[in-house]
C-alpha cells in the first residue's frame, strides 16, 4: 500500500472533518457553561448558584409579604386619603390658635412693661418706639414716684421722719425704656405687698413694712450699653431683690401675689430672718423685746385678770400681737422680645361669630 500524505487526506476529508468539529462544540459548552455552573453551586461565593438561589427565594418572599400588605394594609400603612387630609388641616388650624393665644397672652403681659406714663406730659399719648424729651421725662419720673410715695406710703414709710424707701434714681438718658419699666416693676412690687397683707391689715394685725429701697439688676442680660447692636433675646429678665417685714403668716401670700400680677414674674429665692420688734401691753404686765432680735427669756408670761371681756385662748393674737420677720425676695420681671400677634381676618370673625 502506497504512503498517503496526511495533507493530501485531510484536503480530501475537509466535510468530514468539519462535521467532526461540529459535534464536539455542544460538548465543549455544556462543560463550560452548565458543568461550571454546577460545580459554582458547590461554592461559597456571592455568584454562586446556591447564593442566587437564596436571594431569589428572599425576594420571593419579600413580594408575596408586599402583596398581602397591599390586599389587607394595616393602619400605618395605609395611604393618606382626603379625610387624613382634612384631619391634618383641621390639627394646623387647632395648633396656629393655640400659638396665637400664647402670642396674645405674652404680648398682654409684655404690654404693661412697654408703655410710657399715660398722664404725663412728656410722654401723654407717646408711642414706645420713640423717645421722650429726656430733661421733661425726668420731671414727669420723680412726679410719678413722688404719687407712688403717697399711694404706698404705709409701706415704703415705716417710721416717722424716715425718708421713703423707694427706688428713685436719675433715669440715664442712655437708658430712659430701662428706668420706665424698673418704675412698672416697682409699682408691681409695692402693689404685691399690699395684697398679700391686706387681710392682716383689716385684722389689726401689722402689714408689710419696706426695709430698704427696691434694688435692681445693674443691666439685665442682652440689652446692650448705648450705640450697641447686639441681638436682643426672647426673654430679658429685669432683676430685682425686695426687703420687707412683714407677719409669717403673710409670707406665702407675698409670693403667690408676686406671681399674679399683671407683669409676668418668676421667684428666684427668699429668705426670712428674726426682725427687731418690741411689745408693750401695759394693762396685761407685758413687755416683750426683741429689739435685738434675740430674746432674754425662755418664755413671757402675761397677765389677763384685769380684761373682763377677754374673749377667750382663741383671740390671743388681739392681746398679743405675732411679731414681723425679715423677707428679702429675689425676682425677674420678665421682658418678652417677640411680635405683637397678627389680628385675625375679617372673614374669620365674622365666620367665628355667626358661628
Amino acid at each position: 500500500m502506497a504512503d498517503v500524505d496526511p495533507k493530501e487526506l485531510a484536503r480530501r476529508n475537509v466535510p468530514l472533518i468539519l462535521l467532526y468539529v461540529l459535534a464536539l462544540v455542544p460538548v465543549v459548552l455544556w462543560f463550560v457553561l452548565v458543568g461550571g455552573g454546577v460545580k459554582g453551586a458547590t461554592g461559597r461565593g456571592a455568584n454562586s448558584f446556591k447564593s442566587k438561589a437564596a436571594l431569589l427565594r428572599r425576594s420571593e418572599r419579600q413580594i408575596k409579604t408586599l402583596l398581602g400588605k397591599i390586599k389587607a394594609p394595616e393602619e400605618k400603612d395605609r395611604p393618606f386619603t382626603q379625610a387624613h387630609i382634612q384631619k391634618f388641616k383641621e390639627l394646623h388650624e387647632k395648633y396656629a390658635e393655640q400659638l396665637r393665644a400664647m402670642r396674645e397672652f405674652i404680648a398682654e403681659r409684655d404690654a404693661q412693661l412697654d408703655r410710657w406714663f399715660p398722664d404725663a406730659s412728656s410722654t401723654r399719648g407717646l408711642e414706645w418706639e420713640k423717645l421722650p424729651k429726656h430733661s421733661d421725662y425726668v420731671t414727669d419720673y420723680n412726679d410719678r414716684i413722688n404719687d407712688l410715695v403717697r399711694e404706698y406710703r404705709d409701706i415704703v414709710v415705716p417710721e416717722e421722719n424716715v425718708a421713703p424707701r423707694v427706688y428713685r434714681q436719675v433715669p440715664d438718658k442712655r437708658q430712659v425704656r430701662l428706668f420706665q419699666k424698673r418704675f412698672w416693676v416697682q409699682k408691681f412690687l409695692l402693689q404685691a405687698l399690699r395684697e398679700a397683707t391686706a387681710e392682716s391689715k383689716k385684722a389689726g394685725r401689722e402689714g408689710a413694712k419696706i426695709q430698704e429701697p427696691v434694688r435692681f439688676s445693674e443691666l439685665p442680660v442682652g440689652i446692650p450699653a448705648a450705640g450697641g447692636k447686639e441681638k436682643k433675646p426672647l426673654v430679658e429678665p429685669i432683676g430685682a431683690s425686695l426687703s420687707f417685714t412683714c407677719l409669717f403668716r403673710d409670707v406665702p401670700k407675698v409670693v403667690e401675689r408676686l406671681l399674679a400680677q399683671p407683669v409676668a414674674m418668676r421667684v428666684l429665692s427668699l429668705k426670712v430672718a428674726k426682725a427687731p420688734f418690741l411689745i408693750e401691753k401695759s394693762d396685761i404686765n407685758l413687755r416683750v423685746d426683741g429689739r435685738d432680735a434675740t430674746f432674754g427669756e425662755a418664755y413671757y408670761t402675761a397677765e389677763f385678770q384685769t380684761h373682763d371681756d377677754f374673749k377667750g385662748e382663741d383671740h390671743l393674737d388681739e392681746y398679743l400681737p405675732e411679731p414681723p420677720i425679715s423677707v428679702t425676695i429675689e425676682v425677674e420681671a420678665l421682658d418678652f422680645n417677640v411680635k405683637k400677634p397678627a389680628e385675625k381676618p375679617a372673614e374669620e370673625e365674622s365666620s367665628s361669630e355667626g358661628e
